[in-house]
């Protein structure tokens, strides 16, 4: 007699199973096991590492009053720093006459033997030196008064032809000339200049400036934004001025003249000035390693053809036109 076998279901199903598995298994064993070492990629395929962000480029802090303030209200003054004080000469006063003094934190005065306006100054052997300015219109003088005082009051030979809206800085001794307004021209040229010698031209600016933040970056000259026969600029540029070459830096970010620039604690600083929509108190602080600009404090005020220094360890910004008027006013940061 035939026996029958009965259909078992789950019989069935789990030999289907270990089926699988057994199969599974070689994959399953190569997964678990260690990969092979490979070589070390090259540092220069794939994605490169994204750079670490910078440190904050400005530290907590505020403009505020300073302990001193100029002696009349005043616009557009030379700056530079000598004899232990930071010497603001000339300048426009609220009556839009040139003031006659030099002053600072130590309360040095010298009476200037021209009253200007928008000159360059510098210190050199122990002399205040005045570069041009305007009066009614720019003048081609420059002035040397001794800071000692009691001094002969020297005339050196005036300048080759009328310049004011310039700025006067030192370079590893030597004096230059930068930018300005004959009259009729717009500078671009940045002139050195030597006692008994006629200018010479050290570099050729891309366009002709007046009223630009200019200071001394190192052994450079750093020359930014200012007012261009078609208006405010945003460009910045970098002089080299044994060299002549010129470079081009990032723009401000606003178009802007009659604003201050400094150098403190090895930083860039751009301050106040004129945009073409008004005043503006904003600060803007450079960062070299990655090539930006950075906004720094504002201002109290917004104030245009204001003066900034940097001096023991501050930076210092001197009178200026505000909406209420010409200021006596100095502020200091930090």
């Amino acid at each position: 007699m035939r026996r029958r076998y009965r259909f078992r279901p789950r019989l069935l199903l789990s030999i289907v199973v270990v089926l699988v598995l057994v199969g599974m298994l070689p994959r399953i064993l190569a997964h678990r096991a260690p990969a092979t070492p490979s070589a070390a990629p090259s540092p220069h395929v794939g994605k490169p590492a994204a750079a670490p962000p910078s440190a904050p480029l400005i530290e907590a802090g505020s403009w505020h009053r300073a302990a001193w303030s100029l002696s009349a209200p005043a616009r557009g003054q030379a700056a530079t720093v000598g004899d232990g004080d930071l010497i603001l000469a000339g300048g426009l006063d609220a009556t839009s006459s040139s003031t006659v003094q030099a002053y600072g934190p130590n309360r040095l005065a010298v009476s200037l033997p021209t009253p200007v306006h928008d000159a360059g100054a510098v210190v050199t052997g122990g002399d205040l030196i005045l570069f041009g300015g305007g009066t009614v219109a720019p003048v081609s003088t420059v002035q040397a008064v001794p800071l000692a005082g009691g001094g002969t009051v020297l005339s050196p030979a005036p300048l080759s032809e009328p310049l004011s809206d310039l700025t006067a800085v030192t370079v590893a001794g030597r004096i230059y000339l930068v930018g300005g307004y004959t009259g009729t021209v717009y500078n671009d040229k940045v002139f050195q200049w030597t006692a008994g010698q006629a200018l010479s031209v050290a570099a050729v600016l891309p366009v002709g400036l007046r009223y630009a933040a200019i200071t001394v970056d190192g052994s450079q000259i750093v020359v930014a934004g200012g007012r261009t026969p078609t208006g405010e600029s945003a460009a910045v540029y970098a002089v080299n001025p044994v060299t002549g070459q010129v470079s081009t830096w990032p723009s401000l970010p606003t178009p802007l003249a009659y604003a201050g620039a400094a150098v403190l604690s090895g930083r860039l600083w751009v301050v106040g000035g004129q945009t073409p929509s008004g005043n503006s108190a904003a600060s803007y602080v450079y960062d070299a390693a990655t090539k930006t600009w950075h906004p720094g404090p504002s201002l109290p005020l917004a104030t245009t053809d204001g003066t900034l220094t940097a001096f023991h360890g501050k930076l210092w910004y001197a009178g200026g036109q505000t909406a209420q008027g010409i200021t006596a006013a100095v502020w200091e940061f930090p």
